[in-house]
């Protein structure tokens, strides 16, 4: 039996983490061109991990949950959540009865049909 301790995992959570980061700033960069037209690397990647953090404190685990809610926080803007120009976006914030996923998804449903509506 293998036991992993503490400090082990902490350095696998930090690479996992790591790993995630540069993806995310791969996919911006890729993803989202006019966007990123005007920062630079270091900005763009304070942008992702503000994303990554802000994601995780809507209870946000799951990679391409945290890299939808970072797709979002590109097209929209900061605190796009709270903004009451996008009321698709209160089921990530106000929906506390649905898990994480579930929230985000519905928003990310949301932004889609505000974004195709005629």
């Amino acid at each position: 039996m293998f036991v992993i301790l503490a400090h082990q995992e902490a350095a696998f959570r930090e690479r996992g983490l790591a790993e995630l980061r540069e993806a995310l700033t791969t996919h911006v960069r890729a993803c989202f061109p006019d966007q990123c037209e005007d920062p630079g690397a270091e900005a763009l990647q304070a942008l992702v991990e503000d994303g990554m953090r802000r994601a995780t404190a809507h209870g946000l685990s799951l990679d391409r949950d945290i890299g939808t809610y970072v797709d979002l926080l590109v097209v929209f803007g900061p605190d796009f959540e709270h903004d009451a120009r996008f009321p698709w976006a209160r089921p990530l914030t106000e929906a506390t009865h649905l898990p994480p996923s579930a929230r985000l998804k519905a928003s990310f449903e949301g932004a889609l049909a505000a974004l195709t509506a005629p």
